[in-house]
């Protein structure tokens, strides 16, 4: 057998080895990385370990089953893992765990992030820690591009995506444990085939500020020489105070 025939079958043997471990690897990946806030989910099932979300010495952990779409939240107590939450997973092609702290409290958020798009656009659900009651549980979701407003605790969203596609912005507010939608502006093409470039504008607030869902207020077609419209869309973000973290 010829030493080109023997390098081969070798190559191949230590392919299909190397191969087989990744996926043995994948199904139960562990991952414990105290210096970074961003972690990447790979394969059926993630955990991540004895991670900080304050100064405090407690430590807390997240498994993500990407099969039964559930995650898991715990925290370790004299080395043992507690469950303190769990949840069914709404979005679909998990690919990240990152750990920010939205609302200004020294407390970091659990975020569960879609991968990017093709636009560069995520999807993100937002766990928060309930310290009343020891619970890690949902807050709401919102996506990528968001800016972090720490002075009056909200989050900023800037969505743009395919030119056929909507473009928003949308501010949430925290009140408490949940972060809630305040107000909405959209741009939306009226006719995607006979007038691509005429838009309307529709503006969304929320009557029950804490509580409800946003309701749309006016619909007009856009004319960007007006300057109501202008300003509305323009200004949208600028009655907020300034101080900011963005996230693009």
């Amino acid at each position: 057998m010829s030493k080109v025939v023997l390098f081969l079958i070798a190559f191949l043997a230590c392919s299909y080895f190397a191969n087989s471990q990744n996926k043995i690897v994948k199904k139960s990946k562990r991952l414990n990385q105290p210096n970074t806030d961003s972690y990447w989910i790979d394969g059926e099932s993630t955990l991540l370990k004895e991670f900080p979300l304050d100064n405090s010495a407690n430590r807390y952990g997240v498994r993500i089953d990407i099969a039964t779409q559930k995650i898991i939240f715990y925290k370790y107590i004299n080395g043992k893992r507690v469950q303190i939450g769990k949840d069914s997973i709404t979005l679909h092609n998990v690919g990240s765990v990152m750990l920010e702290d939205l609302n200004g409290d020294g407390v970091k958020e659990v975020l569960v992030c879609t991968s990017p798009n093709m636009n560069g656009n995520q999807w993100i659900l937002a766990y928060v820690y309930n310290k009343q009651i020891d619970r890690i549980q949902l807050a709401g979701n919102f996506c990528t591009n968001y800016t972090v407003n720490v002075k009056v605790k909200t989050i900023e969203v800037y969505y743009t995506g395919s030119w056929y596609m909507d473009v928003y912005k949308e501010i949430y507010k925290w009140y408490g444990c949940r972060l809630v939608p305040e107000k909405k502006v959209v741009l939306s093409i009226i006719d995607q085939e006979k007038s691509p470039d005429s838009l309307f504008i529709l503006y969304y607030k929320n009557p029950t500020p804490g509580n409800g869902k946003l309701k749309l207020v006016s619909k007009e077609v856009y004319n960007e020489k007006n300057p109501a419209q202008l300003g509305m869309w323009d200004a949208f973000f600028d009655s907020e105070v300034t101080n900011k973290r963005n996230h693009k």
